[in-house]
């Protein structure tokens, strides 16, 4: 993989859907640094998922 490939996020954000595209080293941190947001929003995450976006 590259230093920086794109990542399709998707789950449940307070219970409404959404789909969100980041750029990351690997899955790990595309999930690390989505929940870090979620987190700072005070946003309860449900059915998250995160897969390279050529893999989606």
């Amino acid at each position: 993989m590259n230093s920086e490939d794109k990542f399709k996020i998707t789950g449940l954000w307070n219970g409404e859907p959404f789909e969100k595209i980041m750029e990351a080293e690997d899955e790990n941190d595309a999930a690390s640094t989505f929940m870090l947001f979620a987190s700072l929003a005070h946003a309860q995450i449900n059915n998250l998922n995160v897969v390279a976006e050529g893999a989606a």
